[in-house]
């Protein structure tokens, strides 16, 4: 992870809990530095090694506008769960996010992956399918 931290230019200063804390341009940002990292390290991701992170959206939830504030953006409810869907599609080594609305819903987020990711690859697999033939 150092590696791929320097190698992008940033500084690998550590943070709370002793992880490193470069200062990224967004989360999409992180999430491919993990992903870089882990193919560097030798291992195939969502195979060999899976990524589970808190989103912390109770912090970024607006509670007067029942939108969120996030990363200079303004999401609705439905385009966070659109951008969480973009990241899953990206980075299939994603098993779980945690706080990922910032209040309960009634669904978890493991449960929208596992419907979203399952349609997804189902499609992927038709499209190749039809593409072979």
């Amino acid at each position: 992870m150092k590696k791929v931290i320097e190698d992008a230019g940033y500084t690998t200063g550590l943070g709370d809990e002793g992880g490193f804390a470069p200062d990224l341009k967004n989360s999409e940002e992180a999430l491919q530095m993990l992903h870089d990292a882990i193919i560097k390290a030798g291992y195939t991701p969502g195979k060999e090694i899976a990524i589970a992170f808190d989103a912390a959206a109770s912090y970024f939830y607006n509670r007067t506008t029942h939108n969120y504030d996030f990363e200079g953006k303004t999401y609705t409810p439905a385009a966070l769960g659109d951008y969480y869907l973009q990241l899953l599609a990206k980075f299939p080594e994603i098993v779980s996010i945690e706080d990922h609305t910032g209040k309960r819903t009634g669904i978890t987020l493991q449960a929208l992956q596992l419907l979203m990711v399952t349609s997804f690859r189902l499609w992927l697999t038709i499209r190749f399918a039809l593409i072979r033939n």
